[in-house]
């Protein structure tokens, strides 16, 4: 008996031809198949010999696959031929049933007595009420009563969010300046405070190279207007008035007066006479040389021409197309 697509080793033995009793060893099995009914085929079992004339076949589950009758025909040479005749079959006695073990066989009414199929249904049928008044209840009837809350609704839990979230945002909602530590605020400064600070700060103290402190100072040094005192008191609250920086809503009463047409004019002039001198005289006197007149320059072009030929391709003079390469051999002349 095999078992339907399941490998099974199948024990077989061998007699020698020469007196059709005594177990032939070393042969090689040439072995054929009929699987139910069907034509003999070639099949390739893995074959070891065991001894004494015993050989194993290690049949595979595609051997098995059909049901029925599985009858194999071994020859071999030397060797008395061998038939042996299997039943294949879906199941084996002893073995469990289940669902995968019926696979696709299917019991029906005209396999059973039909007093068998009443009461298999019966049965099912009030298996299936029991079982289903058993999940058809309250699931609430399930849980420990005295652990069990109702859950809030969903007006309730609204509820709740809204009062948190105007708890919250309670404290966020508040001035800034509250948050800071009372003994180490301080206001800062104004606009004004800084325009202040910015014009009265000692240029004294930004003379890296390259900063404006410098730039400024060095201006003053090389005679660029009045120096140090080229801005007073006065001019600067002249300034800040006109720029609207510091606040300051009166018109100063330094003379002239930037807060009128007439004392800005003034101003300028005064400014601008200080701007529009020689570039040369804002030049250091030991690397400045002037420039060349035209003069020296057609002088000194003459000159060289005395000591280095001209060398040059005229081909018109005074309108008149000449040839010639100016040689003794080849003279200008007109064309």
């Amino acid at each position: 008996m095999l078992k339907q697509s399941t490998a099974r080793n199948l024990m077989v033995f061998l007699t020698a031809s020469s007196d059709h009793v005594t177990g032939l060893t070393g042969a090689t099995l040439t072995i054929t198949a009929s699987k139910n009914g069907a034509a003999f085929a070639s099949i390739t079992p893995t074959v070891t010999e065991r001894g004494d004339g015993w050989y194993n076949l290690a049949l595979t589950s595609a051997h098995t696959d059909t049901l029925g009758d599985l009858v194999l025909h071994i020859t071999a040479a030397s060797a008395d031929p061998i038939d042996l005749r299997e039943q294949v079959f879906a199941g084996l006695p002893g073995e469990s049933v289940t669902v995968s073990s019926i696979g696709t066989d299917v019991i029906t009414s005209t396999a059973l007595a039909s007093s068998a199929v009443t009461e298999i249904a019966t049965g099912v049928r009030t298996e299936l009420t029991t079982e289903l008044a058993r999940i058809d209840v309250a699931t609430s009837t399930r849980l420990a009563t005295a652990g069990y809350t109702a859950p809030p609704s969903a007006a309730t839990n609204a509820t709740a969010v809204r009062s948190e979230l105007t708890t919250e945002l309670g404290r966020i909602d508040v001035a800034t300046s509250t948050r800071l530590a009372t003994v180490g605020y301080t206001t800062p400064p104004t606009v004004g405070d800084i325009a202040d600070a910015v014009w009265d700060e000692a240029i004294s103290g930004h003379l890296s190279a390259g900063s404006t402190g410098k730039a400024l100072d060095d201006a003053s040094a090389g005679g660029g207007g009045g120096g140090g005192t080229d801005w007073t008191a006065g001019e600067r609250e002249q300034i800040r008035f006109r720029l609207g920086i510091d606040g300051t809503a009166s018109t100063p009463s330094a003379s002239p007066s930037l807060a009128t047409p007439a004392g800005v004019r003034t101003e300028l002039a005064v400014e601008l006479a200080r701007i529009d001198t020689t570039i040369s005289s804002r030049l250091a006197s030991g690397s400045y040389s002037a420039a060349p007149t035209a003069s020296d320059n057609a002088t000194a072009v003459l000159l060289a021409a005395e000591t280095t030929p001209i060398r040059s391709d005229i081909r018109k003079v005074n309108n008149y197309t000449i040839k010639g390469s100016g040689t003794l051999i080849d003279p200008w002349g007109p064309v």
